[in-house]
């Protein structure tokens, strides 16, 4: 009995700490659009957090970035449009994306209040449900893909230095 007292214990301490809610995802606007992006290309590249959110400071577990970003594909080229706090946070407002850059030491391209997302090199894919299983609301999740031998998995759109190579998102 004393061991699984402990175990529970134990099960209990760590389950605290691990980030296993799922994430609010960024948005990719193409066209009328929205697709929901479950890789998120700004987190390889910020020291310093949007909002300066620490992980300590965030509040909401679905959100632990803190932010959610809103990306636009405007002829075959990735923006980063938009940076707004996420729906779970109390204070509402977008993130001066040139300071967040400037602060960060990032250089970026700015076009009309955007910034051309030139350091985006990915392939998303999105998973492939069972037969008979109807996707969520016909809304389209994509993934960043890592594993190259994963398999129901679709590609569906390929970047390379911001500038969409490969779209697949057409229906099948």
């Amino acid at each position: 009995m004393m061991k699984k007292a402990i175990i529970f214990f134990m099960f209990l301490i760590t389950g605290l700490n691990a980030h296993a809610t799922v994430q609010v995802p960024d948005l990719l606007l193409i066209g009328k659009d929205t697709i929901f992006l479950y890789s998120f290309p700004l987190e390889n590249f910020l020291e310093h957090r949007p909002f300066g959110f620490t992980s300590d400071s965030l509040r909401s577990t679905n959100c632990w970035r803190g932010y959610q970003a809103i990306w636009r594909l405007v002829n075959d080229t990735l923006y980063l449009e938009r940076i707004r706090r996420c729906e779970s946070d109390k204070i509402q407002g977008d993130e001066n994306i040139y300071a967040l850059f400037e602060k960060n030491k990032l250089e970026g391209t700015f076009s009309k209040g955007k910034v051309v997302a030139y350091w985006y090199d990915k392939t998303l894919i999105q998973y492939l449900l069972p037969k008979g299983i109807p996707n969520y609301k016909n809304e389209i999740y994509l993934w960043e893909k890592k594993d190259k031998n994963k398999k129901n998995t679709i590609l569906r759109l390929k970047f390379e230095k911001g500038v969409l190579k490969v779209n697949n998102l057409q229906k099948e």
